[in-house]
């Protein structure tokens, strides 16, 4: 039985176009890790003395837990692309912080030290914006007046 993903917008290129199997288990094991990728996909290969070779062994010759993998794959990929940052992290965009929250700002920033090479300028520039807007949603919480009036 294959997955039964929702309908992609027209014209759009499905989840898995062009992903091979080596590439996904490598994705969720950076992203999650053994335990938890373990966790969210139940199976023997990920929980006994696991590695990535013997994982794509165990997954070419069972259908049922490659298309497991497969599924957590895709709902990993949606989440990534739901938050802005990390979308425009993966396009090499510029970063737009405005109107984001605190924990999508925490994800993007998670997501980033996974994914992306890491540099004292990277981390700079993300950190500075990140700690930026966090101290304008947290003086956004007491209001306008209390942002502009000294503490007694």
């Amino acid at each position: 039985m294959t997955p039964h993903f929702p309908a992609a917008l027209p014209g759009a290129t499905p989840p898995l176009h062009g992903a091979t199997l080596a590439h996904i288990v490598q994705h969720l094991y950076a992203e999650y890790g053994w335990d938890e990728l373990a966790r969210r996909v139940p199976v023997r290969c990920f929980q006994n003395d696991p590695s990535i070779s013997s994982s794509l062994k165990f997954l070419r010759k069972t259908p049922w837990a490659r298309e497991q993998v497969e599924a957590e794959y895709v709902r990993l990929l949606r989440r990534e692309d739901s938050n802005p940052l990390i979308a425009d992290l993966k396009r090499g965009q510029p970063l737009n912080f405005a109107g984001l929250s605190q924990t999508r700002l925490h994800a993007a920033f998670g997501w980033m030290l996974r994914h992306v090479e890491q540099n004292a300028e990277n981390q700079r520039l993300f950190s500075a914006a990140t700690r930026t807007a966090s101290r304008c949603q947290f003086l956004a919480g007491f209001g306008a007046d209390a942002a502009a009036q000294p503490g007694d």
